[in-house]
């Protein structure tokens, strides 16, 4: 299959499970979410960072290992694109410089760990709904703190609300309360919000 127009910003979420974590993680889904809506097997989301034309995207996701950016791999993922494209821009430039922090060791040993408590506990967190689920942005950057940990979703939602203050927005265009968000509730508040997010398709990505 042919790889599909990818845009900075894009966040993909991935709808596969292949690890031990993301098994839990989808269990924990099932059980836990909520608001309903989303896909309980997505497991994982990211964040492209660089979109060559006619190739796999690059993203930058929070795993095991910590931040990291690669080219996205073989699999099943669902794509949704912000319908502001400063916005887009901003929130993929926030990612990519929080992992060249994480690569280059300029924070500290804590910085872009992953929280793997954090990620197993999400789908359980209260989730609040509605038009007051739109979280006021903060003036605290992803930058300014060196004991900073992720998970992927609750990645993806902090470099959109650091993108959305550094361009004054009044509130995260995420519609969830929390950043610590889980992959599915995450693509549920995408999905319901067609004032701010598209979805973009299913595809299946060939190794």
């Amino acid at each position: 299959m042919a790889v599909p127009p990818f845009q900075l910003g894009d966040v993909i979420f991935t709808c596969d499970v292949d690890t031990k974590m993301h098994k839990v993680i989808a269990f924990a889904q099932v059980l836990g979410s909520g608001r309903g809506g989303g896909i309980a097997s997505a497991v994982h989301a990211a964040i492209v960072i660089d979109a060559p034309i006619g190739g796999a995207p690059v993203v930058a996701e929070a795993v095991g290992s910590g931040l990291r950016a690669q080219a996205l791999k073989a699999g099943t993922y669902r794509v949704y694109r912000t319908n502001n494209a400063d916005l887009a821009a901003q929130a993929a430039a926030c990612a990519e410089g929080c992992v060249a922090i994480r690569q280059a060791g300029l924070a500290g040993a804590k910085y872009g760990k992953y929280g793997k408590l954090s990620a197993a506990a999400s789908p359980f967190r209260w989730k609040p709904g509605g038009q007051n689920a739109y979280r006021a942005t903060q003036s605290k950057s992803l930058f300014a703190h060196e004991s900073t940990t992720f998970y992927c979703s609750n990645f993806v939602y902090k470099a959109y609300a650091t993108a959305a203050d550094i361009l004054g927005l009044a509130t995260v265009p995420i519609n969830h309360g929390r950043d610590q968000i889980g992959p599915r509730d995450l693509m549920a508040a995408m999905s319901s919000d067609a004032v701010n997010w598209t979805f973009e398709g299913r595809f299946v990505l060939s190794g």
